[in-house]
C-alpha cells in the first residue's frame, strides 16, 4: 500500500477534516482512486509519537497490527496509542502545481520553505485531495 506522511504539527487538523489536500514534491505515483496509508512523520519511531484517543475501528486495527511479529507496535492496552499509522484514505484529485501556482496561497511560502528550503519555487510539484475510508484516532490534546 502507498503512504502518504503529515507532520506532527498537523496531527488534529488533519484529523478534524473529512476531505484534505497535501503537497509533496513531483511525483506520480498516485493515482485517482488509489486507497493509501496516512502516517505521522512517518520515519520517526512509533513510541516518539503523540499519544491520542483511539477509534473503534482504530483499536481494531492496532492491536492487529500489535501482534503481527515483524512490526514494532507495542501492545494495546487502552484507547489511548501512539498516533503513528492514521487511518486509510481515498485519493480523489491528483495534479502538478508549480510553485507560482503554490505561492498565491496565504501561509504557502512560509510552510515550503520550512519543509523543503528556500530554493522550493524552482521545483514542480504534486497536490493530492483525498478523504478518509478509516480513521483511528480522535483529535486532541497531547498526552504526555
Amino acid at each position: 500500500m502507498l503512504a502518504l506522511s503529515i507532520r506532527e504539527k498537523f496531527l488534529d487538523e488533519t484529523l478534524l477534516k473529512e476531505t484534505a489536500k497535501l503537497v509533496c514534491p513531483l511525483t506520480y505515483r498516485f493515482k485517482v482512486g488509489y486507497i493509501v496509508g496516512l502516517f505521522v512523520d512517518q520515519r520517526k519511531k512509533l513510541i516518539d509519537k503523540p499519544i491520542r484517543e483511539l477509534t473503534d475501528i482504530g483499536y481494531r486495527e492496532m492491536i492487529r497490527l500489535s501482534n503481527i511479529g515483524k512490526r514494532n507496535y507495542p501492545a494495546v492496552t487502552s484507547d489511548m496509542y501512539h498516533a503513528h499509522f492514521l487511518g486509510k484514505v481515498n485519493i480523489l484529485d491528483v495534479h502538478q502545481d508549480t510553485s507560482s501556482d503554490l505561492a498565491n496561497i496565504s501561509g504557502v511560502d512560509e510552510y515550503m520553505t520550512t519543509l523543503y528550503g528556500k530554493n522550493w519555487k524552482r521545483e514542480s510539484w504534486t497536490v493530492i485531495g483525498w478523504d478518509w475510508l478509516e480513521r483511528y484516532f480522535m483529535p486532541g490534546d497531547v498526552i504526555e
